[in-house]
């Protein structure tokens, strides 16, 4: 499973607002935007193997719009 499916399975449990894309897991200021550290945190799940290609490529296109 990987770290965002994680997340969005403890929020339902917890009854809290499940991530619908990919890149809100990685938003941990909840500001609706990837910052640098956050978009450091999605390449490391990558390089673990946490996150597919096409998952960073998401997030890395969230980066962009800044």
């Amino acid at each position: 499973m990987k770290r965002w499916q994680k997340v969005a399975a403890t929020c339902l449990v917890k009854g809290l607002a499940i991530a619908t894309e990919v890149w809100q897991a990685y938003d941990k200021n909840g500001n609706g935007k990837i910052e640098t550290v956050e978009l450091i945190a999605a390449i490391q799940d990558w390089l673990n193997n946490k996150l597919s290609t096409m998952d960073l490529i998401k997030i890395i296109q969230k980066w962009l719009q800044g």
